[in-house]
């Protein structure tokens, strides 16, 4: 097992809102840095992961200073809110824009999201880069119990799904934050386990795919009959019920007669 040191932003917190950014000066971080990540090969560390980064300048500032200090690989992982956007109001597309031209071997994001919204910026990272992507969700939101200790209610199976829907994504290392433990690991380690790891991307410029047969911009380029369905996720719940509600709604319709000869069907509704 790879040994791997770990970094994180100057920036402090103010409660209960709001960050608190330039309290130190640039010198004072690059000599607090410096002096944190001191040959970091030295104590027998494999990796170097910068992580938990809500502004882009910041990493972007601690890749080049770490890379100054050790030849080790570099991990670079910023974190984004429910909007899609860092703290700084980058977006996945620019945060993978400047890392994929610092010395990182990968960049990814971790903490503060979910699996669910984890996935949307997993995408977008693997869009807008050839490097290697990492995901590392926290387990949902905690919340209190009993009003004295913080549980998250994520359980393993499901940690596990997202996990095999990173992979598809494009992502490369995939693991976990806050609220994860030994459980969630193992069981996404048990969901990825048979898929192939991610063929090397490149850098040709993308040429626009083919219409999926029978999908929907097929049917409508033929003036064939479509029908949409808006389904609601459960109050509270955190929207697998209703991804799972769509694919067996649009299984039902691809197997239906009335698909098949182009007819429209009777009314269709899901909750």
């Amino acid at each position: 097992m790879a040994r791997y040191g770990l970094t994180w932003p100057t920036t402090l917190r103010r409660p209960p809102y709001g960050m608190l950014r330039g309290c130190t000066g640039r010198d004072s971080e690059c000599c607090g840095c410096s002096n944190h990540d001191k040959p970091p090969e030295d104590g027998g560390v494999d990796v170097l992961i910068l992580e938990t980064f809500g502004y882009l300048d910041e990493l972007a500032e601690a890749v080049t200073m770490a890379a100054g200090i050790t030849g080790i690989p570099i991990i670079a992982q910023a974190t984004f809110t429910p909007d899609g956007c860092t703290l700084g109001g980058e977006t996945p597309h620019e945060v993978a824009s400047v890392l994929s031209r610092l010395p990182v071997a990968a960049l990814g994001t971790n903490c503060t999201l979910g699996p669910q919204h984890t996935l949307t910026v997993v995408a977008e990272l693997a869009r807008h880069t050839v490097l290697p992507v990492s995901a590392q969700p926290n387990a949902g939101l905690p919340r209190r119990v009993h009003g004295r200790r913080f549980e998250y209610h994520i359980d393993g199976g499901y940690f596990a799904r997202y996990a095999r829907r990173y992979a598809e994504a494009g992502a490369s290392l995939i693991g976990g934050c806050c609220g994860t433990t030994p459980t969630h690991l193992r069981a996404a380690a048990e969901q990825i386990a048979a898929l192939r790891p991610p063929q090397p991307r490149h850098t040709a410029p993308r040429t626009a795919a083919a219409p999926e047969q029978g999908g929907l911009a097929e049917r409508l380029a033929r003036g064939r009959f479509v029908v949409a369905a808006k389904i609601a996720p459960a109050a509270g719940g955190a929207g697998d019920e209703a991804v799972d509600a769509a694919e067996a709604l649009r299984t039902r319709a691809s197997n239906s007669s009335w698909s098949r000869r182009g007819k429209a069907p009777g009314p269709i509704s899901a909750r």
